[in-house]
């Protein structure tokens, strides 16, 4: 019978760290347009190229450096005797990464849009265009890469100190080299790698879409409606590091997203204005890590507001040149906080209030934002093996004072 003791000596473990991360950008971009394409008034065709110049680099210093006792004592049977295998015995362990990483990025980003102008302020399009956006270094990452390797060199230092002692052990030859292959089939090598670990790549997607903007009644309604197709690759998403010390980005393999938009303004008379809009998003995995199939998270399904505005104007001289009241009603829904779709907040809405006094450039006006105390998760993330939720604000009130000169 053998007992092993290790102990970290101190009571708090340092870790040194600097970063440098400088980024440099360069762009060239030419867009053309056709007016009257092939002879058809109002028909407009526009096509851009845009050459992305992106230079990323990351300088890191990061380390620590601490003790640890290691012990080893056996237990002799039948006569129950301790032997010392190894001695009260201190080891110092240093771990630091120093180095530079940089990555360069040249892309080529088109566009094309076709769009038709009719009867004055109305119009139809279509266009297509690439995105992209910048990669980075997740540098919260160091710490993670500290903690595997001292608890490595831990490990290493205890089992190399082990395997020689195996020969003073009260046992056969066979069972010392028997114990030996397995111990040393133990020791951990030392595999990290910087720029797997913090290295997040840009992400790329082409965007689809095709709308109109009407205006109708002599301006007095103006409707938008479009619908969108995006395909996005090397997505990036935020999650929590192993560790819980920090968010990190990654990048989530592909997604497409598509949906539709539609919004309405109108001017019922002088004094009462009305508003909608509406937009609809499915946005899945299709191509991650056996999450094909699921929503992306953060990215709400439905989203609506509804609102009004009511101005009231006074006679000249009057101690207000005018009251405007506004109401409006915002919701979303449902929003995925994980990749797994385990944790998500149902659609809610908050109705907010607001009522304004006008005199010249003052303005005094009374506020309430969620007025029916709605409780929603604005916020959840998962980090050591726990869920948190950021609830959000309450039902608020207020007074703001203006003044414009």
């Amino acid at each position: 019978q053998m007992d092993m003791q290790a102990n970290i000596n101190g009571t708090s473990l340092p870790i040194d760290g600097l970063f440098h991360t400088p980024v440099l950008n360069g762009a060239i971009f030419h867009q053309s347009s056709y007016n009257d394409l092939f002879g058809v008034e109002g028909l407009t065709f526009t096509a851009g190229l845009r050459l992305d110049y992106e230079h990323l680099r990351l300088d890191y210093n990061s380390g620590c450096s601490f003790t640890h006792n290691y012990t080893l004592t056996g237990t002799v049977l039948p006569m129950n005797r301790t032997v010392t295998m190894i001695p009260l015995t201190t080891f110092e362990v240093l771990s630091r990464y120093e180095g530079e990483l940089s990555h360069d990025y040249v892309q080529l980003l088109p566009k094309a849009a076709l769009q038709y102008n009719f009867g004055g302020k109305n119009n139809v399009y279509a266009h297509v265009s690439k995105g992209y956006r910048s990669g980075g270094y997740n540098i919260q990452m160091f710490s993670d890469l500290l903690q595997t390797d001292m608890r490595n060199a831990i490990m290493q230092q205890d089992l190399e100190a082990t395997i020689p002692a195996l020969d003073k052990a009260p046992l056969g030859d066979a069972m010392k080299e028997q114990l030996k292959t397995m111990l040393q089939g133990m020791i951990p090598e030392r595999t990290s790698d910087v720029q797997e670990a913090t290295l997040y790549k840009p992400e790329y997607s082409w965007n689809y879409e095709v709308g109109t903007h009407l205006t109708l009644w002599d301006g007095r309604v103006e409707t938008d409606l479009s619908a969108f197709w995006m395909n996005t690759r090397d997505q990036q998403i935020s999650r929590f590091s192993e560790n819980g010390l920090g968010r990190i980005t990654v990048n989530a393999g592909k997604s497409r997203s598509y949906g539709a938009e539609a919004a309405v303004r109108a001017a019922l008379c002088t004094a009462v204005a009305v508003h909608g809009s509406y937009g609809y998003t499915y946005a899945t995995f299709t191509d991650y890590d056996g999450y094909n199939g699921r929503y992306v998270p953060f990215v709400p399904k439905h989203t609506f507001n509804v609102g009004a505005q009511y101005t009231l104007l006074l006679p000249s001289g009057a101690w207000a040149d005018n009251i405007t009241l506004n109401a409006d009603y915002k919701a979303a829904g449902r929003i995925y906080w994980t990749e797994q779709n385990n944790a998500s907040q149902a659609l809610y809405g908050l109705l907010n209030g607001r009522i304004a006094l006008n005199k010249g450039g003052a303005q005094i006006a009374l506020w309430i934002n969620n007025a029916l105390n709605k409780d929603y998760a604005a916020f959840y993330f998962e980090t050591m093996s726990r869920g948190f939720v950021q609830k959000g604000r309450p039902m608020q009130a207020g007074i703001d004072l203006r003044c414009r000169f």
